[in-house]
């Protein structure tokens, strides 16, 4: 429906993310009137295909089938017949001069990073709910690869992320690439759901029985509305809530903020690294420790250079061309000058500059990880809540997101039935 004009639903979807999309496609299912507004000027949120930077496909956002066992994208991409890397991308990691660490260099590292990682998911099992830097040991010979594996997947440090959180997230260890792009999939297992985009909602007011949904664009009158904004935008008030939402909601929102994680990429001759291969490839970086390279995904001559924590958010608010110098001169450094003249053009994403957005995963704070479970509760049985930080063990991830969704949805159908 046109939200030119007030209008009816049974249902607003607020955001058309993966956790939107999926609960859109949900309601589609069950044949309800729903309305999905997306303040942004395309759907996917942080699953985003760019396929016109550099003439190949580019995610900026999702990446990895994460658990592709039990990841209903993947059942999604098989059925489409969407093709994904269907196995482990190997793992390099070089030093300045650009040697590449042997296998057994490679292989002993990874002992002492199990171990650190083994050390914080051990206390998160007692019950212990505090930072992962308190129970991990800074000595370790492997502690630069563990802080910045803990900065990508979270967005923050280890002093900042919950043992207690940290365990509580369900991995299978089957993280697939996807070949033509994670968002460009999202957008094909959502084809046919009508998006209203540029729309993004000013107010939600619990009106008698009902929802009634303010837009730039229109009101719309509704039964229920699910929400699907970040954490942070929540917390934030950037949608104003009549009345207020509950202490405890927003107490929830704030317990589980987003970080940063973002990434550079670069067009490169990759001839020039003497590696062959799609491969993650670890590299130093003052800050980083280490960036986290994705060197000749599918074949293709480009270079995505992931960043999380500090370095990600100081390069952020320095502006692109800061993130891509940055990118430029890690690569420089570690596989001498000669690269330079084989680095071409540079792109990098912002997602806490989003202002529908404002961040990128995002990690229950020491000592408040229980607060994450209140972000999936309704507000008067009208008013519910999806998106990857909502799910209680897929957090983080884009499948993650789009079960909670459906799940919003079921508890929303489950009122209006």
């Amino acid at each position: 429906m046109s939200v030119g004009k007030s209008g009816n639903v049974d249902v607003v979807v607020i955001g058309a993310g993966a956790a939107g999309l999926g609960a859109a496609k949900a309601l589609q299912t069950a044949g309800k009137r729903f309305v999905v507004l997306e303040a942004m000027d395309r759907a996917g949120g942080r699953a985003w295909t760019d396929s016109s930077t550099f003439g190949v496909p580019v995610d900026w956002g999702c990446h990895w089938l994460h658990s592709a066992s039990i990841n209903p994208m993947r059942q999604y991409a098989d059925e489409l017949g969407i093709a994904y890397l269907d196995r482990h991308v190997p793992w390099k990691a070089a030093e300045a001069g650009g040697r590449l660490f042997s296998e057994s260099e490679r292989d002993a590292l990874m002992v002492e990073f199990d171990a650190l990682y083994r050390a914080g998911m051990s206390a998160g099992e007692r019950g212990i709910d505090v930072p992962l830097s308190d129970v991990v040991d800074a000595s370790s010979p492997a502690y630069g690869l563990f802080e910045s594996s803990v900065q990508a997947e979270w967005g923050f440090m280890p002093a900042e992320v919950s043992t207690l959180d940290a365990v509580r997230y369900r991995d299978t260890d089957e993280n697939f690439a996807v070949r033509d792009g994670y968002g460009a999939l999202l957008l094909a297992v959502a084809s046919g759901i009508p998006t209203e985009l540029n729309t993004p909602v000013k107010q939600v007011i619990l009106d008698g029985n009902g929802v009634r949904v303010v837009t730039d664009r229109g009101a719309i009158e509704a039964d229920s509305v699910i929400v699907s904004v970040s954490t942070n935008v929540l917390s934030r008030g950037l949608i104003d809530f009549q009345p207020g939402l509950p202490d405890w909601k927003l107490a929830a929102a704030a317990a589980v903020p987003l970080g940063s994680d973002n990434k550079v990429v670069l067009q490169v001759d990759s001839r020039h690294f003497g590696i062959d291969e799609h491969c993650s490839l670890r590299i130093p970086y003052p800050g980083a420790p280490w960036f986290n390279v994705q060197v000749r995904p599918f074949g293709r001559e480009i270079v995505s250079i992931y960043m999380g924590g500090p370095i990600s958010a100081e390069l952020e608010a320095a502006g692109a061309d800061a993130a891509i110098e940055a990118g430029r001169q890690a690569l420089i450094d570690t596989f001498g000058t000669g690269l330079a003249g084989h680095i071409g053009k540079g792109a990098a994403s912002a997602w806490g500059l989003e202002p529908s957005i404002l961040g990128a995963y995002g990690a229950a704070r020491p000592g408040q990880a229980n607060l994450r479970g209140d972000l999936a509760k309704p507000v008067e049985d009208r008013i519910f809540f999806c998106g990857e930080a909502t799910h209680p063990y897929f957090f983080s991830t884009c499948h993650g997101a789009w079960m909670s969704g459906e799940r919003a949805a079921a508890e929303a159908l489950a009122i209006l039935s």
